[in-house]
């Protein structure tokens, strides 16, 4: 290597020429996805995308029953031979078991809140009138406890005035 500097021409990559800079370091550096920002690799995809359906519009336009066909048939296969993979078919149905049992518990959980819901507010219910019966038995004893109290006054009245 000349400099500390040098330039990796990559190939092309999915018809698009580039060309990176990267500094030489002794630190080990995994790249997974390629450096280019979120929207460069979306700009990427859709330049693919693009030039795909440029390619084949005209086969397209000669033939779209056969070329419809063809490209079914072709998806079909793709997808026979990913679904004959080894433990594509379990894991397929492994993830739908785990979603459905994530709906399930959400819904038996809100079922379960709302009926819990319904037995606090009827135990509410049940303490609030609980709670005026009381008062009302505590209310009519106090009003008999001062008529009592003013009788008893009156008759000591009575019984100890000079007359």
């Amino acid at each position: 290597m000349r400099s500390e500097e040098y330039v990796l021409k990559t190939s092309k990559r999915r018809g698009i020429q580039k060309e990176r800079i990267m500094k030489q370091s002794s630190e080990y550096h995994l790249t997974i996805i390629d450096d280019a920002g979120l929207v460069g690799r979306l700009k990427d995809e859709l330049r693919e995308v693009a030039h795909e359906s440029e390619l084949t519009w005209p086969e397209f336009k000669r033939d779209p029953k056969g070329f419809t066909g063809r490209m079914v048939r072709g998806y079909a296969a793709a997808g026979s031979k990913f679904l004959k993979g080894p433990n594509v078919v379990l894991a397929m149905t492994s993830a739908v078991f785990l979603v459905v049992a994530v709906i399930l518990g959400i819904v038996l959980l809100d079922k379960w809140r709302a009926i819990r819901e319904q037995q606090i507010a009827a135990k509410a219910q049940q303490v609030k009138e609980e709670l005026v019966a009381w008062v009302k038995t505590l209310m009519s004893a106090a009003s008999s406890r001062r008529s009592c109290s003013a009788r008893k006054r009156a008759v000591f009245m009575e019984v100890c005035s000079p007359s």
